[in-house]
């Protein structure tokens, strides 16, 4: 420990050059020396500057280009949901069509036997919540799931019954 104090105060006592004092007053001092030294600090200045501009614009571009690959794949994906919901709609107006031909000519006698006609066809339930049939007059004669119902409902009051019976084209509500 003592050889270490003795070195270190043999340091304290040299004698400091010129160059280390013009450093420690003024940091920069050692720029001004040299025009090679300049130089040299403005070409690296330079390729910084130069560097960042080409990142930033890069950048842009990249983020320009971005926003368009988003905007396009967002349409793409909300058309084929759009084209999905059209079909839906369109297979489901093919069965109820179907079903109404059938109905047509089975030609049941009496609400009974039209309910039983309905029951029977049991993949309506799969594409529908519910199927009620009603006559011209608004009375509920039919029903998939509460058949409770018929003869109490009465909807000749409702838009969609009286759009309906006025344009003679079905209804999914």
């Amino acid at each position: 420990m003592r050889h270490a104090l003795e070195a270190h105060e043999r340091r304290l006592k040299q004698p400091i050059s010129l160059f280390a004092v013009a450093t420690l007053a003024n940091p920069l001092s050692w720029l001004r020396s040299s025009l090679r030294n300049r130089i040299a600090l403005g070409v690296a200045a330079l390729v910084v500057g130069t560097t960042v501009a080409v990142v930033s614009t890069s950048l842009y571009f990249v983020r320009a280009s971005m926003k368009a690959s988003i905007a396009e794949e967002q349409f793409a994906r909300i058309t084929a949901i759009a084209d999905a919901i059209d079909q839906k709609f369109i297979s489901r107006r093919v069965l109820l069509k179907s079903f109404s031909d059938g109905l047509a000519a089975h030609k049941p006698a009496d609400d009974a036997a039209l309910q039983a006609f309905l029951v029977r066809h049991v993949s309506l339930k799969v594409f529908f919540d519910n199927i009620s049939i009603v006559d011209m007059r608004g009375e509920l004669v039919a029903t998939y799931n509460n058949p409770a119902l018929i003869g109490r409902v009465n909807v000749a009051g409702r838009e969609y019954f009286s759009d309906t019976v006025r344009t003679s084209k079905g209804v999914i509500s």
